[in-house]
């Protein structure tokens, strides 16, 4: 279950942008700086925090903070959203558990061994007994 991101932890900053938009990108500030404060939060566990620390972005004055910007979409909302399901993204990707080892097997168990040299044996034995036995007599 993806962990709840709560809105008491975020801070949006708003820009202007380049890209589309037209006339509307000189006057109207759409591009928004996402400002995750994982640390400061109450609503994770001390485990959380440090997988989160692996990928904070910025760190200023000793404060460790998620930075996501969205400036793709013309409209101030739909680039917060963005922003949001970015965050949310790299916070579901931080706390995801690790993959389970897998052991590498890198020779045969000696049991394994002893019951092929078995086989062979038994095998080697059928074989001698379909030999020749004949001896010629050297006089």
């Amino acid at each position: 279950m993806p962990l709840e991101i709560h809105p008491d932890d975020l801070r949006f900053r708003f820009g202007r942008t380049g890209g589309p938009g037209g006339q509307n990108v000189n006057k109207v500030n759409t591009a928004v700086r996402l400002l995750y404060d994982y640390a400061r939060s109450s609503f994770l566990t001390d485990g959380q925090k440090a997988l989160l620390s692996a990928v904070a972005t910025r760190t200023r004055d000793g404060e460790s903070v998620i930075v996501v910007e969205a400036d793709t979409h013309r409209t101030q909302g739909m680039n917060r959203a963005l922003a949001l399901r970015k965050l949310q993204d790299i916070v579901d990707r931080a706390l995801e558990p690790p993959p389970p080892e897998r052991v590498v097997v890198t020779g045969l168990p000696a049991s394994a061994r002893a019951a092929r040299a078995k086989r062979k044996r038994r095998r080697g034995a059928v074989k001698a007994s379909r030999r020749d036995t004949f001896e010629e007599e050297w006089e």
